[in-house]
């Protein structure tokens, strides 16, 4: 789902902005070409976020990297090779969740990843204004954009920031400041249009049923491709998606009815039925209650499996 990868095995892909040196590309791998994405960066780091080998590959699968066709992987890693031949030194990847418009940014505003995103959006401006790439540092745990210690010296993923001060060009301040002035009037229209929606992310199998029709082997292990999250999410309104994280609202009739249910079969309140995403899940008893271990286990009480 969007978002950035925070631990090993959470299927996610970085967000953020890493450099790739010439000594990231693995024109050996098993995925045809690769290029090492560096996860994880300072910033990562810092937060201890935790994963290792997340990559830019080849095929169409994948369980945390950024999986192109070979066909795609070809002319980003010629790209890369050539960039380097000619002498660059370092190629910034910056891995965003979705183009960060206005009307992306209205939709996504309720998730929990959102302050992370704004933070991006920073850098993002930047480039999509003046195409020029950021002076990314890390300090304090945050992304920090095109500023400069005002007395010099080093800056700390780990620790606070020092007093900062932008580099920016006059004329990229200007640019910056128009551009933020037209996002915010976009940002309010944007809202208006969506003020009671909230976005639901789509689970992965819905982002994969809606392109099932492109994988014509299904034994290929390594073409599963995923559709797009735009395409396969959609709107529901706030009290839906209150409902569906959180339950309906528990009124006096409701706690008596819960009351009556311990004593005698009482009629359960009806659900308005709402659609739930699979990716807020609605908690539930867990299964393996009934195999909880009594105060004071011995052998002959503990389930078999246990043992290991």
């Amino acid at each position: 789902k969007l978002g950035p990868k925070k631990k090993e095995g959470d299927r996610q892909a970085p967000e953020g902005f890493y450099p790739l040196s010439k000594g990231l590309l693995n024109p050996y791998s098993q995925y045809f070409l690769a290029i090492n994405t560096g996860y994880p960066n300072r910033y990562d780091r810092a937060n201890q976020f935790t994963g290792s080998d997340l990559m830019i590959h080849g095929a169409c699968s994948s369980r945390g990297c950024y999986s192109m066709t070979d066909e795609q992987i070809l002319e980003i890693f010629a790209f890369a090779r050539d960039a380097f031949s000619g002498g660059q030194q370092a190629i910034m990847l910056q891995a965003y969740p979705f183009r960060m418009t206005a009307e992306n940014m209205v939709r996504h505003r309720y998730n929990e990843n959102y302050p992370f995103w704004q933070m991006l959006k920073e850098g993002y401006d930047y480039f999509d204004v003046t195409h020029k790439i950021p002076d990314v540092d890390v300090c304090g745990g945050e992304y920090l954009f095109n500023k400069d210690p005002v007395n010099g010296g080093d800056l700390a993923s780990d620790r606070a920031c020092p007093v900062m001060a932008s580099n920016l060009t006059a004329q990229d301040k200007m640019a910056l400041a128009q551009n933020q002035s037209d996002y915010q009037k976009q940002f309010a229209k944007a809202l208006a249009e969506n003020d009671d929606k909230v976005w639901i992310d789509p689970s992965e199998a819905e982002r994969k049923a809606i392109v099932a029709d492109l994988r014509e082997d299904p034994t290929d292990a390594l073409y599963q491709p995923t559709g797009s999250s735009l395409e396969a999410g959609r709107f529901v309104t706030v009290e839906q998606y209150r409902i569906s994280k959180y339950g309906p609202l528990e009124t006096p009739e409701d706690v008596a009815a819960e009351i009556d249910t311990v004593t005698q079969t009482a009629a359960i309140p009806d659900v308005p039925d709402v659609p739930v995403s699979s990716s807020v899940p609605i908690p539930e008893p867990s299964p393996m209650a009934a195999y909880a271990e009594p105060e004071q286990p011995t052998k002959g009480d503990r389930p078999f499996w246990k043992f290991w």
